[in-house]
């Protein structure tokens, strides 16, 4: 007998220490949204040549991969011709600042013999002054040598600089994506001849809602998407504030950070995102429907409150807002001697209606 009564008291007791333990706690209520949105490339740019001339090279075709070798490359038969005479004429001048030196040294030594010979009175100032004056000719001449040969030096390098300009380069691992002149064409300065992009980085622009937005910053750095069924990380590249009326939503850019798929435009990619949804969401388990007309009790009071149920799903309600109801309160479960249902992932942040 004894045995039997405390068997029954461990089972009298059993349900009151779980219903201490499991609540129901109303929740504000969530969605899943899908967004999608499709590939585009990172950056894009014009190639033109700052000089004229004719094509004599072309190294890449549309679709092809920019790597070492230059885009384009000019004639530059011409600016060839002025950089060896330019050259010549330098080296020319630096003879002559040899034979000046030379001449510069020679004077010198002769003016302060015949100032030697003056100070013993063994010469005329005639011949001192002639002298000296000769020595400032050769320092003079000197002077406009080494001017002279700056000045080609300077020369030299603008001709330098402007045959470099008839070499046309791209960035390294871009993909040429137009092209509008080809080899022996003659081209004039400023004018499109080819496009290209960088397509290293794909980035994804979507228009989103506020409420998008916020549950997109709410995701790690990193979060997943899904690029034509395969998994990637993407990160939000820039979000523009200016608001567009039409549509009521904000422009925003993803940009893939770890993709290994085909890098082109218009590879589908979709995100699934749990935003803010009107109403809040309760078990199935706290609601007392009798005659059609939906109620709960708060824990601790008798009184009902009549409720208004926007949706379902299998085990949650989602009511619409009132004044007394207030996200995180208890609420009594609808019959005592059963077990009350949890919300989905009650303990979670993201519900799912």
């Amino acid at each position: 007998m004894r045995k039997i009564v405390f068997i029954l008291s461990i089972l009298c007791a059993l349900p009151i220490f779980i219903n201490a333990e499991d609540k129901i706690i109303i929740l504000k209520a969530y969605k899943q949204v899908a967004l999608t949105g499709y590939t585009r490339f990172d950056t894009k740019m014009i190639i033109s040549s700052e000089v004229p001339g004719k094509i004599t090279k072309l190294n890449y075709d549309i679709g092809q991969i920019i790597k070492a070798l230059p885009f384009f490359e000019i004639d530059s038969t011409f600016i060839d011709f002025e950089i060896k005479t330019t050259l010549n004429t330098i080296k020319k001048l630096e003879v002559s600042i040899q034979r000046s030196e030379s001449r510069i040294a020679y004077s010198k030594k002769e003016f302060e013999r015949i100032d030697t010979l003056f100070q013993e009175r063994r010469a005329t100032e005639v011949n001192r002054d002639a002298a000296s004056e000769e020595l400032k000719q050769a320092e003079l001449e000197y002077q406009g040598i080494i001017a002279e040969k700056t000045i080609l030096e300077t020369t030299l390098q603008q001709l330098k600089e402007r045959k470099s300009r008839h070499i046309i380069d791209a960035p390294e691992g871009w993909i040429v994506t137009g092209k509008m002149a080809e080899i022996g064409e003659h081209i004039a300065p400023q004018v499109p001849l080819a496009k290209i992009a960088d397509y290293k980085t794909l980035v994804i622009p979507f228009s989103v809602s506020s409420k998008e937005l916020n549950a997109l910053r709410r995701l790690p750095q990193e979060f997943d998407v899904i690029v034509e069924n395969k998994n990637a990380k993407a990160q939000i590249n820039w979000v523009n504030p200016e608001f567009d009326e039409r549509t009521r939503k904000l422009s925003m850019e993803l940009k893939l950070i770890d993709y290994e798929g085909e890098k082109r435009e218009g590879l589908l990619c979709s995100l699934s995102l749990t935003i803010d949804s009107e109403g809040l969401l309760i078990p199935k388990d706290a609601i007392k429907n009798r005659y059609d007309n939906p109620r709960i009790i708060l824990k601790g009071t008798r009184n009902p409150i009549n409720v208004i149920i926007l949706s379902e799903s299998e085990r949650n309600f989602v009511i619409a807002e009132d004044e007394i109801l207030k996200e995180g309160m208890e609420l009594e479960y609808n019959d005592p001697e059963t077990l009350p249902m949890k919300p989905d992932n009650a303990n979670s942040s993201n519900i799912k209606q």
